[in-house]
């Protein structure tokens, strides 16, 4: 069953990763889940399936969830950061589900990086490496630094959120788990970890005393009865992963229209090109509806309507974007900028600057490779 389970410190210093403000606005989930579907998209035949990402909203029952109990609310109270101290019978809920990715593989049960046959073990890096600079060779693992998982966290008023991934490269396995971000805190004498889980616990072998982990719930049955509180809509078969955001901040998150438009202004591209699809509500966000719901759409830059020159810029710009989906990858075409680690890009550079001119006038679409060294 499913329980709370806060983790005692062993001995040793205390790291805590505190990430407080840096991923505290409210869109840094909704891009975190978004860059998380795309780094994990499925592939066939050398070939990227389109991303399908949905966004819903639902109300719970706090009674209805057995696991929110005494111990969790006072872990909760002694917390370093956070909002809501009280609980409510009715609790809102933030949903984001992805289809067509690979779902979080690895093995559940390992608190390690690696699985037993060498394999990367992403569900360490989701469960357990918060800060610690391990994902940089590995652009499919995620960001640097292992903190973005956090922005669930930072926009829950209770720091807590849970996800339900099902594994395409396990036999469509699933496993359920829950994160709460408490900071490092003491009760009744006791020092604990910065974060708790929801989850099975697990009693750690390398201490005498009543030590325990946290590991993702695999059992069906249990995960089916989740699936059905929260509200779900993955089937059980279906891969990829959902995310729980109980009691979500709703200072920009419960605005349908502006999540629409942040999320077509940063991934318009993929989004045009076919490689990914959003739902926000009964908002279908493809390669069809997207300029419309653009141009009608919320600036997220100044929160109000676009004015008439702004919307004739749009039409420019989808314009450029699809006449760039007609260029093909021939490097004959391309004109090659040469870059030393120059500060400025001089005429020079180019290897064919009079040619670029030339086209340029000409009103051609013109592709510049640059070179350069990261």
């Amino acid at each position: 069953m499913i329980e709370f389970i806060p983790i005692k410190h062993g001995g040793g210093v205390i790291v805590d990763s505190k990430p407080q403000q840096k991923f505290e606005k409210p869109d840094n989930c909704i891009l975190e889940c978004v860059q998380n579907a795309i780094d994990a998209a499925i592939e066939k035949n050398g070939k990227r399936e389109k991303t399908i990402l949905k966004f819903h909203f639902t109300q719970i029952k706090k009674s209805d969830c057995k696991f929110f109990d005494k111990n969790f609310e006072n872990h909760l109270n002694q917390r370093k950061y956070g909002r809501r101290h009280d609980f409510e019978d009715s609790i809102s809920c933030l949903i984001m589900e992805d289809f067509s990715t690979t779902g979080i593989t690895g093995d559940p049960d390992k608190s390690d990086d690696q699985t037993e046959t060498g394999k990367v073990n992403n569900f360490y890096f989701m469960n357990h490496s918060f800060g610690e600079n391990q994902k940089l060779d590995d652009a499919k693992s995620g960001g640097s630094e292992g903190e973005g998982v956090q922005a669930f966290n930072l926009n829950s008023d209770i720091s807590t959120f849970f996800y339900y991934t099902v594994d395409s490269t396990n036999n469509n396995r699933p496993a359920f788990f829950g994160i709460s971000y408490l900071g490092t805190r003491h009760i009744d004498q006791v020092s604990y970890l910065p974060h708790a889980f929801f989850g099975k616990k697990v009693k750690n072998e390398k201490f005498k005393e009543d030590y325990y982990n946290g590991y993702p719930v695999t059992d069906k049955e249990e995960i089916s009865n989740l699936v059905k509180l929260f509200k779900l809509k993955r089937k059980p078969n279906e891969s990829g992963t959902s995310i729980i955001i109980p009691y979500y901040v709703k200072n920009g998150l419960d605005n349908k229209e502006l999540l629409t438009s942040k999320i077509i202004e940063i991934y318009r591209v993929p989004i045009l090109k076919g490689q990914l699809e959003v739902c926000v509500g009964k908002t279908v966000i493809n390669k069809d509806t997207i300029k419309n719901l653009n141009k009608d759409g919320t600036n997220p830059r100044t929160e109000g309507k676009f004015n008439q020159q702004q919307k004739d810029l749009l039409d420019t710009y989808y314009a450029f974007l699809g006449e760039t989906e007609k260029i093909k990858d021939d490097s004959t075409k391309f004109i090659e900028i040469t870059n030393n680690g120059e500060r400025k890009i001089e005429k020079s550079s180019f290897s064919n600057f009079d040619d670029l001119l030339k086209r340029y006038h000409q009103n051609e679409l013109i592709s510049i490779k640059i070179n350069f060294n990261i």
